[in-house]
């Protein structure tokens, strides 16, 4: 390699591992979101909740390696490994495109790994490091499957990479699709080879996990959230109007992507150019977890993996034609790191934010004499959930993206007259506070419906007669 080649590497090497530890600064802070809260109070009610949605890989990682999670080393694991992940990435890119440039190759693995979808599934710590196993996974059976090894020696190592990262997380199925069509775009002197080992892997990989989820199930009861949740073709007799509307575009666009797809087939298998569809199909694929449920707006982060595939595929093959083609990529990438680590930094507010409340909740409490060692017995009721410096149609597309929904503080998230949420975080705060149930929420929000909002200090009181205390959040 010449002096020239190393100090290109070089700088594309230093270039993604800076890009990527400034993305995630923010992510450093010992902050936690969602769902990471029940890891913190109960590492065994999240392991099972995986176990009943058929992600065993993550539970058998947290037995092997994790006996006790902790919140706070998680960034420190998870930040470098990203970096890696990159930096390998750029050079499986390197070693098996010849064509396109260096500045193209840097751009590819930073957006691929920088990018707001990537953050989705990070925000959710607990769960962060095991994501991101299952990402080197899906690289590492990549390489395998564009070496020169033996067929079968591919298929089996590719089989169990990719098998092992459906275990991890079931949406890592249209990740490695997509990064299927990706090396078969791009490395045309492999396609054969692709073909004939990389498709076979993905498919064994998912007999892997139907075995895996079939004996499991002799001894654990599956959950329904998923279905409940993302699945629309089970009950589209029952959807509403615009849902059924996007079951019935999802339907629509299975049919033409299957069309494609055989038709693509045909023309690659008599020789016939086939760069153009197999680049629609690329496109296409971001939308395969949209057709397998029939969904057409699932939270963000399902798209884990395809987003990133896809995504910097584009601006691969824009910076690849060079001209202000090139300067248009490297400008959509700046912007995507940015809008990521503005996540990490929206997430780490929102979380000041629900300590900030928290705290005043305990100060309030011990002003009017309830002792610490009486929170347990004391009521604290939220009426409405709109807390302050959540508002905003900017702060809300962050909230999407972040955790799936139009909010990410743990006091605004779930109905207030349910919701958990907010004991539990105050329990991880170290404050026990008693659960009231629906009937004195339902009372109290009758009752002190005129008090200012928060952050207003007048915004709390105190009800001695039922032992609790009272902040109105919103109407």
């Amino acid at each position: 390699m010449s002096k020239t080649k190393i100090k290109q590497t070089s700088v594309s090497v230093i270039g993604i591992a800076v890009t990527t530890l400034a993305t995630y600064l923010p992510y450093f802070k010992n902050t936690y979101g969602i769902d990471t809260s029940t890891m913190i109070l109960s590492q065994k009610q999240m392991l099972d909740g995986y176990l009943s949605q058929g992600r065993f890989g993550i539970v058998w990682l947290f037995h092997l390696f994790i006996r006790n999670y902790n919140n706070q080393i998680v960034p420190f694991i998870v930040v470098p490994l990203l970096v890696i992940a990159g930096i390998y990435l750029y050079f499986i890119l390197k070693k098996f495109d010849k064509s396109s440039s260096n500045f193209a190759l840097t751009l590819f693995a930073i957006v691929f790994i920088n990018n707001p979808v990537v953050y989705s599934q990070l925000y959710f710590k607990m769960q962060a490091i095991h994501i991101v196993i299952g990402l080197f996974c899906v690289l590492i059976g990549t390489h395998l499957c564009l070496s020169e090894n033996k067929n079968i020696v591919k298929i089996i190592g590719g089989a169990v990479l990719f098998g092992f990262s459906l275990l991890i997380y079931q949406v890592f199925a249209f990740f490695i699709f997509s990064m299927f069509l990706f090396s078969m775009l791009l490395f045309k002197e492999k396609r054969t080879q692709i073909l004939q080992s990389m498709f076979p892997s993905l498919v064994v990989a998912g007999i892997i996990y139907v075995i895996s989820y079939v004996i499991a199930s002799m001894t654990i009861n599956y959950s329904s959230y998923g279905t409940e949740t993302y699945m629309m073709w089970n009950k589209l007799g029952t959807l509403g109007g615009f849902q059924k509307l996007g079951a019935i575009l999802m339907a629509l666009i299975a049919l033409g992507y299957a069309v494609l797809f055989v038709r693509t087939a045909l023309r690659l298998k008599s020789g016939k150019k086939v760069d153009r569809l197999l680049l629609v199909l690329l496109i296409g694929s971001i939308l395969t977890f949209n057709i397998a449920f029939g969904n057409v707006r699932p939270a963000p982060r399902v798209y884990f993996g395809a987003f990133s595939v896809v995504f910097a595929a584009i601006l691969y093959l824009l910076a690849k034609k060079g001209g202000q083609y090139k300067w248009l990529a490297a400008a959509v990438t700046l912007l995507s790191v940015l809008f990521t680590f503005g996540l990490s930094q929206r997430a780490n507010h929102s979380y000041d934010n629900d300590v900030k409340l928290t705290q005043e909740v305990v100060a309030y409490s011990k002003a009017n004499n309830i002792p610490a060692s009486d929170f347990d017995k004391t009521n604290v009721v939220f009426l409405g959930n709109l807390q302050a410096g959540n508002q905003g149609i900017y702060r809300k597309l962050q909230d999407i993206f972040i955790t799936g929904a139009t909010r990410t503080s743990f006091f605004q998230f779930d109905p207030p007259l349910t919701s958990v949420r907010p004991y539990d975080f105050m329990k991880t705060q170290g404050y026990n506070f008693a659960i009231p149930d629906q009937a004195l929420r339902t009372q109290m929000t009758t009752q002190y419906s005129g008090l200012p909002d928060y952050p207003n200090e007048k915004a709390f009181t105190y009800s001695p007669a039922n032992k609790t205390v009272v902040v109105k959040l919103s109407n």
